[in-house]
């Protein structure tokens, strides 16, 4: 069963381990899909990254 994943990003978070949990997902060594990504600041570099992966 495939787990559905939420990252909560602070400050002006690049974004490095959420990508990180996003490619393993993708690559199937999490069996699960983040789904929900949410920032204290609209422009963190790591809310931008979620928008390119379709999160």
């Amino acid at each position: 069963m495939s787990i559905r994943i939420a990252i909560l990003v602070s400050g002006h978070g690049r974004g490095s381990n959420m990508a990180a949990i996003i490619d393993a997902c993708q690559r199937g060594e999490i069996d699960g899909q983040v789904v929900l990504v949410i920032g204290t600041r609209r422009e963190a570099p790591a809310l931008q990254r979620a928008a390119e992966n379709g999160v």
